[in-house]
């Protein structure tokens, strides 16, 4: 089921982590994705420096900043020796947002973001996509799918993203 907002440009991107020393200004936990471009890594950040965020919150913000080029002051140029790879981020149709697709190196995710990224969504990113799929009772059987799931005591939310998977 698609989503009513456009797909991103660049619907796959690398999540990094900044090598001490080589990029600056970097507070501990930005979200720092990017793409690779003829001889550099084009980079968008989002940190919550002055706004609180969870990573997902960030990760919204960095990848659609990264993956539309808007205009903002987020952005930077790295070499491949600037950064480490952390892993990978997809936008995701069904969710409706970017989600962790992979993650490649646990430990300097965990150092970096203070945390590994749950890999495929988190139980609210799953929980919201599924309440915009059966919003306002327009989708009957998306609500049948989650009436089944529970009735067999299954998850009716996982019920529903799989419904909007195939259908």
């Amino acid at each position: 089921m698609p989503s009513p907002e456009p797909k991103p440009q660049v619907p796959r991107l690398t999540l990094y982590e900044p090598v001490l020393g080589k990029l600056g200004g970097f507070i501990a936990a930005t979200v720092l994705v990017g793409t690779q471009e003829e001889d550099y890594i084009r980079c968008s950040y989002e940190g919550g420096k002055y706004t609180p965020m969870d990573f997902v919150e960030k990760l919204q913000i960095a990848a659609w900043r990264c993956s539309e080029r808007h205009a903002s002051v987020a952005h930077c140029h790295a070499q491949p020796y600037d950064v480490t790879e952390i892993g990978a981020v997809v936008y995701d149709e069904v969710m409706r947002g970017w989600i962790v697709e992979e993650i490649t190196n646990e430990t300097a995710a965990n150092s970096w973001l203070g945390e590994v990224p749950v890999i495929g969504g988190t139980d609210e990113q799953k929980q919201r996509a599924a309440g915009l799929i059966m919003k306002n009772g327009s989708n009957v059987p998306a609500m049948m799918a989650f009436t089944q799931a529970k009735a067999m005591n299954r998850d009716p939310v996982e019920a529903v993203l799989d419904y909007a998977r195939t259908h």
